[in-house]
């Protein structure tokens, strides 16, 4: 603020990269001189800044492992899943009541079930470490990583897993309301497009939901927003 009373508020973004001797990169850069700040903007010769910092996005740093699925738990495991060139030591058992795919994979009369280490294809390994940490209890979903762990409870038809991708997507995730629909039609999340569809209020709402391709959206749902639209109209 300066003395008369006037503000200055710069929108920018900056990148940063961390490493062992800190963050690094572009410092925070005023859009003025430092004579101009100093004369229009110093109270007793001191110039008071306040910024705020939304962190957009975070990449590069290795998120934490909640459940371990290596050679540690080799002696309470009878099965080994490869992912990409990582090993899972898993229980087929507990697989098999979490999942008819892998029920009919490791206990019927496929030949993954005489195997003692199968190697399951188009599968990343840290989504498959994901994918087994919420099998087992753990809260381990982000935006970043929901899409992939949802293709893969859908490949595996895991119910529990799908449960708890859906409610992430209700209340923590930060997507689009579009985004979410998307989801909703390909995965038959009813419980989600109905949180949406309660969740549009304006016509700016139907106006995000509507932009671009429509025939990737639910057309009950794109006739429930033209229905919206309407009445929106005649208020």
């Amino acid at each position: 603020m300066s003395v008369n009373g006037n503000t200055r508020s710069p929108d920018t973004r900056r990148t940063y990269q961390y490493s062992a001797l800190g963050a690094t990169g572009p410092t925070f850069l005023m859009s003025m001189s430092w004579e101009e700040m100093m004369s229009s903007y110093a109270v007793d010769g001191v110039v008071t800044i306040s910024v705020t910092v939304e962190i957009l996005r975070v990449v590069g740093i290795e998120r934490q492992i909640l459940r371990n699925f290596d050679e540690s738990t080799k002696d309470i495991s009878d099965l080994v899943l490869k992912v990409e060139d990582k090993k899972f030591y898993v229980s087929r058992l507990f697989l098999a009541g979490q999942s008819p795919v892998f029920k009919a994979m490791f206990l019927g009369s496929f030949e993954e079930s005489k195997k003692d280490e199968v190697v399951l294809k188009d599968t990343s390994a840290p989504g498959f470490q994901i994918f087994l940490e919420l099998l087992h209890g753990e809260q381990s979903i982000e935006d970043e990583t929901v899409n992939g762990i949802l293709t893969l409870a859908d490949k595996y038809n895991t119910t529990a897993v799908r449960t708890q991708l859906e409610t992430f997507l209700i209340r923590d995730s930060r997507k689009s309301t579009r985004e979410k629909l998307k989801l909703a039609k390909i995965y038959n999340f009813n419980r989600l497009k109905n949180k949406c569809l309660t969740g549009i209020k304006t016509m700016n709402d139907i106006r995000d939901c509507l932009a671009g391709n429509l025939s990737d959206m639910d057309q009950s749902v794109v006739s429930a927003l033209l229905q919206k639209a309407v009445t929106f109209n005649q208020k």
